[in-house]
């Protein structure tokens, strides 16, 4: 099958409004949770998987991989919304809809991406232009570990199968910037044009994230 390859230009729409953490956050939880079907784990076989390691299974996303404002984990445990106008990040228990945590990120956060196993959050921070890695996203005190740079005003992101890239759509520069999320840098920008805006990337349900079409 052909290698990813970006797609063409995406229509230039406006910002879809925010939600505020807290505000029919128990409605989002079970609209999102009814949608989760749990990460699955792939066995490489004794050859390895992609790039060739060997052994335990490794967790590939249960759907396609694209960001919201709103995100839940694969699992349907943990619930994480954007916070716009406070510029942080605000973590449920799906369970009892319980607030569990809140982690100051960049400015203007709008969208996010939980990793396969639902431990790491990637969050798009539209007017710093960066990307925060929040891992810990599971448990009670989440933080930020580490803040790429992206290019002026990133849109939004979405994350390939294996969690190993995060492709960011940037509004200004009209580039579609792919992040290493092992080496939490960015590995090329690839130029499209207009104002581009919303990605997704495809999942056929192995670990081969090279056969997917973003």
């Amino acid at each position: 099958m052909p290698a990813a390859n970006p797609s063409a230009e995406s229509p230039a729409t406006a910002p879809t409004g925010r939600m505020r953490a807290g505000a029919s956050a128990a409605s989002a939880v079970d609209k999102l949770k009814r949608g989760v079907a749990g990460g699955r784990a792939v066995d490489p076989g004794p050859g390895g998987d992609a790039r060739g390691d060997a052994g335990p299974p490794e967790v590939v996303a249960a759907g396609t991989g694209r960001g919201s404002s709103i995100a839940v984990d694969d699992a349907g445990n943990t619930l994480a919304v954007a916070n716009r106008a406070t510029d942080d990040v605000t973590f449920f228990d799906a369970s009892d809809n319980s607030e569990r945590a809140r982690v100051a990120v960049g400015d203007e956060p709008v969208s996010l991406n939980f990793s396969p196993d639902g431990a790491t959050l990637y969050v798009v921070n539209r007017a710093s232009g960066t990307v925060s890695v929040i891992p810990g996203a599971s448990t009670a005190s989440p933080s930020v570990a580490a803040t790429i740079d992206v290019g002026s005003e990133p849109i939004l992101s979405a994350l390939s199968p294996s969690g190993r890239t995060l492709y960011v759509t940037s509004w200004v520069d009209q580039r579609l910037i792919v992040v290493d999320t092992t080496a939490r840098s960015v590995r090329s920008r690839s130029w499209l044009s207009g104002a581009p805006y919303a990605v997704c990337v495809t999942n056929d349900g192995d670990t081969d994230d090279d056969d997917e079409t973003i």
